[in-house]
């Protein structure tokens, strides 16, 4: 089991999981049920004292307490984060994934990609906070990837990244077909990726009539 549902934190209070954080914790657990060093519920110590309001930390603040957050540790590319955007779950509080955070129904942009100014990017792992609302809601979360946002153009060029430069091009390409044709991403990390790719693969065509006029 990759995460904890129920214990005592470092304060001795006893805590238990949202049914809807554990309910998401099962179903990432059954999909993908190798861990990773980032994936938490409860928060520990150091977190609290930097994080004393985060929903790691069993709420109310005293006696027994809540914990309706869950971070789930992820590898470059993983698609989960934007599937729970796509697929706009209306017991999601906020989402925090490589430097961008969208929040759900309770905002007023709901499930929209906005800029994270915290001082951890979560690079490494997603953060997925759930309304007080959804405490004993124990409905299956929409995981998997909605319909292909892609145009035929980009999924090509995705199909071809991922064969030809797999040094630049790594994790679940399916990712990238679930990308509007405007999302910044394409610019921000796909474009460069494809450059450096292109300029390798050009390289090492050079090398290679090299050695056929030296035969």
């Amino acid at each position: 089991m990759r995460w904890r549902y129920s214990g005592t934190n470092w304060e001795g209070r006893k805590w238990t999981a949202s049914e809807a954080v554990a309910k998401l914790g099962t179903q990432v657990d059954a999909a993908q049920p190798i861990g990773h060093a980032t994936d938490g519920t409860v928060a520990g110590k150091a977190h609290d004292q930097v994080n004393p309001s985060s929903d790691h930390r069993p709420h109310p603040f005293s006696g027994p307490g809540i914990v309706r957050a869950i971070d789930i540790g992820v590898n470059p590319g993983d698609p989960l984060a934007e599937n729970l955007r796509l697929n706009e779950d209306p017991r999601i509080k906020y989402v925090i994934h490589q430097g961008r955070t969208f929040s759900g129904v309770d905002s007023s942009m709901p499930f929209v990609w906005r800029d994270y100014d915290g001082p951890n990017p979560h690079d490494t792992h997603i953060h997925v906070s759930v309304l007080t609302t959804a405490d004993n809601n124990t409905s299956e979360w929409n995981i998997e990837g909605g319909d292909d946002m892609a145009s035929s153009a980009q999924k090509m060029w995705v199909d071809f990244a991922f064969n030809a430069m797999p040094n630049e091009f790594k994790g679940d390409p399916n990712f990238w077909y679930n990308l509007a044709e405007a999302d910044a991403q394409w610019d921000t990390a796909f474009r460069p990726a494809l450059s450096k790719g292109a300029q390798a693969l050009f390289k090492n065509q050079l090398k290679r009539n090299d050695t056929v006029k030296l035969v």
